[in-house]
């Protein structure tokens, strides 16, 4: 190291120790260097810690699935039996497969008539039902199996308590019997049409007071309808 170094830093050393001596002023621990205040024991501010929600699950919804609202019979006229246990009137075969309920009512002048098919027979069933209501039924057999036009009017009287009366015009042969059933109040009717080799019987209850000149017409008009609808 050269002199000239040597005494600079001589020179330095010594300005050192005569500014400590002197009492040169002295730094407040307490300031910093530009004599701002610094708290030593800085408060820091609480933090709050965040809580978290609690969720309380849902009941999940239910699902209500559609119920088919039963089904309600229809009252009124058609050929099928009004209690539905029975098969309709077409069901019957024979002549009963070419006539409905509606042709029958009119004939005999209700608003409506239920039909259904008799059971162990060729043949069907009309009815009005109530307590006043008028029935209606026919029956189709081979003129063997009915015994000829004799056999159907002895069939015809033993239900109807009266003399056969023969009508013509209506099929190869017809006939027509009116009186009381059993000795009831109401007059009734009966009778029956040879188509070919078949005859049809039509039985005709009443509980209608209705007059006996207007039952043998309906019971005419009846037999007229079944030949049609057998030809």
């Amino acid at each position: 190291m050269s002199l000239t170094r040597i005494a600079s830093v001589a020179a330095l050393a010594g300005a050192l120790s005569l500014a400590a001596g002197c009492g040169g002023s002295s730094v407040d621990p307490d300031q910093g260097a530009l004599g701002s205040t610094v708290d030593p024991d800085p408060t820091t501010p609480a933090i709050t810690p965040t809580q978290t929600p609690v969720v309380t699950p849902s009941a999940p919804a239910t699902t209500k699935t559609a119920t088919s609202p039963k089904a309600t019979p229809t009252k009124g006229g058609g050929d099928g039996d009004a209690d539905g246990d029975k098969a309709p009137s077409t069901a019957g075969g024979g002549v009963c497969s070419h006539i409905g309920a509606s042709q029958v009512a009119q004939v005999v002048g209700v608003a409506a008539l239920r039909g259904s098919a008799v059971d162990g027979a060729t043949g069907c069933k009309f009815d009005q039902g109530g307590n006043t209501g008028l029935s209606v039924t026919v029956i189709d057999k081979t003129a063997a199996a009915a015994g000829g036009m004799d056999g159907a009017k002895t069939e015809a009287t033993s239900a109807v308590e009266g003399t056969p009366q023969n009508l013509s015009g209506i099929g190869s042969a017809a006939f027509v019997v009116t009186g009381t059933t059993f000795g009831g109040p109401d007059t009734n009717a009966a009778g029956a049409v040879q188509i070919g080799s078949r005859i049809i019987s039509v039985f005709l209850v009443q509980r209608s007071g209705i007059a006996e000149s207007k039952v043998r017409t309906f019971e005419v008009n009846l037999l007229k309808l079944v030949a049609r609808a057998a030809s």
